[in-house]
């Protein structure tokens, strides 16, 4: 987009919404047990939940707080926590720093969503690059002092993966990511939190013969039933806030 102030909205998106959160993520992986990282960064739905009562009025009425849509959030969290299993929170406050740096990250992703949802300067599509542009440029300065040199026999798989990553994960997922919030709100976005585990364990049980637990189809459940009930909440809620005929 042009001219260059129509990127000044973009920045707290990159930082927030990006820089920071991947950041503190990797830090809090390195120290935190895998179950008890999805269920801290699995609370972005409910911080974005929370939040975004306080930016719903006119057309972003669907967007309120109700017993139905907080209702959804904490199944979906316990959804999670059924998916990871018995050990979902063992080791929790072994690393109290670490576990705070999750609950950060979940909480910027949660901002950068309903922020993003605001901003209407520039289309989606160009949101979503200059936001990833934005966020590489910020990054590279911290990789460059803590990260080189680059390792010199890197194998092909590790950079067709990153390749991958990069331009299906990453590429492809924003720009679905930032249309889908501009159409249908921060809340609905944040649901991702709750599909992800749950994707991995079923694609796990497709490619890779890993076995599915009853308790996995119990946490399916939970998380069905999170996303129809903050759906439910966010049509009441619209219905509530429409003027009456």
């Amino acid at each position: 987009p042009w001219p260059a102030a129509k990127w000044l909205p973009l920045l707290p998106i990159a930082l927030i919404g990006n820089a920071i959160p991947y950041s503190l993520v990797g830090y809090g992986q390195l120290q935190v047990p895998s179950g008890v990282s999805a269920v801290l960064v699995g609370t972005m739905p409910i911080w974005t939940v929370l939040l975004t009562h306080f930016f719903s009025s006119g057309a972003r009425a669907g967007e309120r707080l109700n017993a139905i849509k907080l209702l959804g959030a904490l199944s979906g969290l316990l959804g999670i926590v059924l998916l990871v299993g018995p050990t979902a929170l063992d080791g929790l406050s072994s690393a109290l720093l670490a576990e705070l740096a999750l609950l950060t990250a979940a909480l910027c992703w949660a901002i950068g969503t309903i922020y993003t949802s605001m901003v209407r300067s520039v289309s989606p599509d160009q949101s979503a690059t200059m936001t990833a542009l934005l966020s590489a440029l910020f990054m590279a300065p911290l990789a460059a002092a803590w990260e080189l040199p680059l390792q010199d026999d890197i194998p092909w798989t590790a950079v067709a993966a990153l390749a991958a990553l990069g331009l299906v994960a990453t590429a492809f997922g924003t720009l679905l990511m930032f249309r889908i919030i501009v159409r249908h709100g921060p809340t609905m976005v944040s649901l991702v939190m709750y599909l992800n585990p749950a994707l991995a364990l079923i694609w796990g049980a497709l490619f890779f013969g890993e076995t599915l637990q009853a308790r996995h189809f119990v946490a399916f459940a939970f998380i069905l039933a999170a996303l129809y009930l903050i759906d439910r909440g966010r049509r009441i809620a619209l219905a509530r806030a429409a003027p009456a005929e």
